[in-house]
């Protein structure tokens, strides 16, 4: 039971890696044009940590109960390495364009990383939904802010 705990929380832990060595850079948000859509600095806290929850659900289900093929890692890894870049060039680098690029790939393979996982179970992909859903809204927001900016 234990052990299964702790290979859960460690991959939990993996998904803040980027936000962990790159934190939240207020000065450089507040010098930003943001929208008038923009919801409260908040909100994205919460949602995240709710998302990166649901994403470890999945995958660690999926690992446990299913035979996983080389697509499914493939795509896990290049989403994951999307998703941890982002604060990276955001928050450290202040460098809007390879923040937009990282968005980009982070929408276009949570995508993937959802249909792939509905290859293999249909209920596991359910849990990947809200996460397609918030990296298509922050990619509009990051468009936006791009272009005011």
């Amino acid at each position: 039971m234990y052990r299964k705990v702790i290979i859960f929380l460690i991959m939990l832990l993996l998904w803040f890696l980027g936000i962990v060595f790159c934190p939240f850079d207020i000065g450089f948000y507040q010098y930003l044009t943001l929208p008038k859509i923009m919801p409260p600095t908040s909100f994205f806290g919460i949602i995240w940590i709710i998302i990166y929850l649901l994403n470890t659900l999945s995958i660690y289900n999926l690992i446990k109960n299913c035979e996983l093929n080389n697509d499914y890692y493939f795509i896990l890894t290049l989403n994951f390495i999307f998703c941890e870049a982002f604060p990276i060039f955001f928050f450290y680098f202040h460098n809007l364009i390879l923040s937009l690029i990282t968005t980009v790939g982070t929408t276009v393979t949570s995508y993937f990383l959802m249909n792939e996982t509905k290859k293999i179970n249909k209920t596991y992909s359910y849990y990947l939904y809200p996460y397609v859903g918030i990296s298509i809204i922050s990619l509009i927001l990051l468009i936006i802010i791009f272009i005011l900016n």
